[in-house]
């Protein structure tokens, strides 16, 4: 039996209906290559929070990449692009929150002026 579409399928079925036919069966035709993205999304965050220099921006980037993870959920967990959306953005947050939790436990007091110091 087949699910019900999602209330937003729903309401872009006139516009987008054929779209979503394509890219559904391109992911299908691909589905066996699909979990070798994971690592890459998980990678992309880590890299952005490289890219990206300060808090604000490292926010902004979670922020966004959840909010294309909510898409996907909203799209419906039956659509295999609902399912790349939410997994690709899950895994780009948690990379980025990841490498930033670990850069604040790390972290050190920068120093205020140089220092030469003889070590033995």
């Amino acid at each position: 039996m087949a699910s019900a579409p999602s209330i937003v399928l729903r309401r872009l079925q006139t516009p987008f209906t054929g779209l979503l036919a394509r890219i559904e069966a391109r992911l299908e035709r691909e589905r066996d290559q699909l979990p070798l993205w994971l690592p890459v999304a998980l990678g992309f965050g880590i890299a952005m929070w490289f890219t990206l220099t300060e808090a604000r921006g490292w926010a902004g980037f979670v922020l966004a990449t959840l909010a294309v993870a909510l898409w996907g959920f909203a799209l419906g967990w039956s659509k295999r692009l609902g399912r790349c959306l939410a997994l690709g953005g899950l895994l780009a947050a948690a990379g980025c929150g990841l490498i930033w939790g670990k850069s604040a436990m790390v972290a050190h007091e920068v120093l205020g002026r140089t220092q030469i110091a003889a070590i033995t």
